[in-house]
């Protein structure tokens, strides 16, 4: 099974090597493409954008894509950015392309050889990228890497769901910087998926190569890291995997 994940801190990364020894070649660390897919809550949006541009680390490009949101707030609001900081640019799609369409559009724009792509309605503490560099350099063959996660509500209080309580239970256990690979890696996302896609920073060469599958709105994030070798990843193969790898697990 072709991936490696490494956690930092509550952080992970993933290459396509079962072998953590024979790795492919070693991505240099640069710039970071931070790719905001929009469509929403304009107040959140610009909360998003905010954030990003508060990073510490400043060797980055923030590409905004407008999924037509039907307001004239995002456009005048980025405008203003877009007129005095040249790493920020903003476009709106003349037709809406759904969720899944316009994050395959912003695969195809990415540039940089690492790439965040982030939730409309989501924010980055100001040492977020800088994390993310210092991961990839790191490790500079991983493919993927995700940070820790504060979940918050639309107010930015604190809060934890159910979900954010299964995932808490079923990421990996693990204290400062681990790769994770191959079959553990693997059995580990079946169990139960704990990345949060907001989350994660991607190599570019590794997420383009794959892409968005079409029709996949909802887990892209475990589309990505199981990779295009695994053909079972439908509705109700994934839950035949599940059952495959819960059945395997009772008996070890």
């Amino acid at each position: 099974i072709p991936h490696t994940v490494t956690r930092h801190r509550g952080s992970i990364l993933c290459d396509q090597s079962d072998n953590p020894v024979k790795r492919r070649t070693a991505v240099p660390l640069m710039a970071i493409d931070v790719m905001l897919p929009y469509y929403g809550d304009v107040d959140h949006f610009k909360k998003a954008v905010d954030s990003v541009l508060a990073q510490s680390y400043r060797d980055f490009r923030l590409v905004v894509v407008d999924d037509g949101y039907p307001d004239p707030e995002p456009a005048r609001y980025m405008g203003e950015i877009t007129a005095r900081d040249e790493r920020v640019s903003y476009e709106k799609n003349e037709v809406n392309l759904g969720a899944n369409g316009n994050y395959r559009k912003c695969v195809e724009m990415v540039t940089a050889p690492i790439v965040v792509i982030m939730g409309a309605d989501d924010v980055m503490l100001p040492n977020y990228l800088q994390v993310v560099a210092d991961g990839f350099a790191a490790v500079p063959d991983a493919a993927v890497m995700e940070v820790g996660v504060s979940v918050i509500d639309e107010n930015g209080a604190p809060v934890r769901g159910l979900s954010d309580s299964v995932k808490a239970f079923t990421q990996p256990k693990t204290q400062g910087r681990t790769v994770l690979h191959g079959e553990k890696l693997m059995t580990s996302l079946m169990h139960g998926n704990w990345t949060y896609f907001p989350s994660l920073a991607w190599n570019s060469e590794w997420v383009k190569r794959i892409g968005f599958r079409e029709g996949l709105d909802v887990v892209q994030d475990l589309a990505l890291l199981v990779g295009p070798e695994q053909k079972w990843l439908t509705t109700m193969g994934y839950l035949e995997k599940v059952d495959d790898y819960l059945n395997k697990a009772l008996v070890v």
